[in-house]
């Protein structure tokens, strides 16, 4: 989904687009002072200097914010995994790539802290949940890409499906792994890289 389809206002001159983002600059301090659930249309309004009914042209709804806000960090958030998938060529390639992706998403979830919110918040909106469930798919198609690029067995609707139950587990692992602390948070990835590679079939090439 791209922000287009995101906002009701699509800018047609370099002051709108410097608008829109002034808007989400100050949606995304809100939210990191605070939570994603304390932003108000009001509240961002007075931050950005504009009226009410200016921000509402843009974005209709608060989920629309947020929303956009979602697409900009999962876009980045995907590159950088992408990156690794990338230089992955051989069975152990991918074996250490899965298990760097671990240790390295939590890194990258503690430098920026505003994609843990954003994924949190979309367990209350619909709108935020698509673009997770989206950027889910879209892992999991580049799970996929290795797999064939590494003629590993198996048709690729079970693959993907496989592909898909694994990035939710690894996004989730991630996120438990953040709210623990020393042992605990290292044991937590450690596990879930197990059942990973085990699934996978790549417990031999880590």
């Amino acid at each position: 989904m791209s922000l287009a389809a995101i906002t009701r206002k699509t800018p047609q001159q370099q002051r709108g687009f410097e608008k829109q983002r002034l808007i989400l600059d100050m949606c995304q301090e809100i939210i990191l002072e605070e939570d994603v659930n304390s932003l108000k249309m009001n509240n961002v309004a007075q931050r950005a200097e504009i009226s009410i009914g200016s921000l509402y042209q843009y974005f209709p709804t608060k989920s629309a914010i947020v929303a956009a806000l979602a697409e900009e960090v999962l876009n980045s958030y995907r590159e950088f995994t992408q990156k690794q998938l990338d230089a992955v060529a051989t069975k152990k390639d991918f074996a250490q790539a899965l298990q760097l992706r671990l240790t390295r998403s939590v890194v990258y979830h503690k430098k920026n802290p505003l994609l843990r919110e954003v994924v949190l918040g979309a367990a209350a909106d619909r709108l935020t949940r698509h673009i997770v469930e989206e950027d889910c798919k879209q892992g999991a198609n580049a799970l996929l890409g290795v797999f064939k690029r590494l003629k590993l067995k198996g048709d690729d609707k079970s693959v993907l499906r496989q592909c898909r139950l694994l990035e939710a587990l690894m996004a989730d692992a991630v996120a438990v792994s953040m709210s623990e602390r020393g042992k605990a948070a290292k044991d937590t990835l450690e596990a879930c890289s197990t059942l990973v590679l085990r699934e996978l079939g790549l417990t031999r090439y880590a």
